[in-house]
């Protein structure tokens, strides 16, 4: 179900791609939002926990997932204070905006990372100006990858390289919202396996 002037914004293509490529488990969606790479996770098998300090997007989100299985796991927090009581087979992390550094942000998601596990973050490059969950002007404001490809370097230098392999890269894609426009976007993902 979806709420009325709620957005049909697919889930980045991150989060299924690289679920796919793993045994569903415990997955952990942090700062979900509407609940797009969420529900996303769920509907490939995976048993996900999603974590939200907006009460009104946590309120979209569950409406959207319904019918959806295996049931998600809601949870309103600021990911900067809330803890976990166990860790996670996959933590994800999709255009969060924080008082916390990115860097520190991603030191901090990975203390929650299962050895053997997955961690990925996703962000827009400096710059870009975009909320993923609450839409766009439509209009195509895409800056230099340049941008992207600077903010790569600080993310993939906070995971220890002895305990995590680490690969960060910038991506461009198009997005199509639910007016019918379209824009690109200049995306930062930093995707790490924590060693066993």
């Amino acid at each position: 179900m979806v709420i009325p002037g709620d957005r049909e914004i697919p889930a980045n293509p991150y989060v299924p791609q690289l679920a796919a490529t793993v045994e569903p488990g415990t997955a952990l969606e942090v700062g979900c939002g509407t609940g797009n790479e969420a529900i996303a996770l769920a509907e490939a098998g995976w048993e996900v926990t999603a974590v939200e300090t907006s009460a009104e997007a946590l309120t979209r989100a569950k409406h959207r997932a319904q019918g959806v299985g295996p049931e998600i796991s809601w949870v309103h927090a600021d990911a900067i204070t809330w803890e976990p009581s166990h860790g996670y087979d996959l933590v994800t992390c999709s255009y969060v905006h924080t008082l916390l550094p990115q860097p520190q942000l991603l030191s901090r998601l990975a203390g929650w990372v299962n050895p053997g596990g997955r961690l990925l973050m996703v962000a827009h490059a400096p710059g870009d100006g975009q909320d993923h969950h609450h839409g766009s002007d439509g209009h195509d404001h895409g800056h230099p990858p340049e941008a992207a490809r600077d903010a790569v370097e600080p993310l993939v230098s906070a995971l220890d390289p002895r305990r995590w392999k680490v690969t960060g890269q910038e991506q461009s894609r198009r997005v199509s919202f639910g007016n019918g426009r379209e824009r690109r976007l200049q995306d930062v993902v930093v995707s790490a396996l924590r060693r066993p």
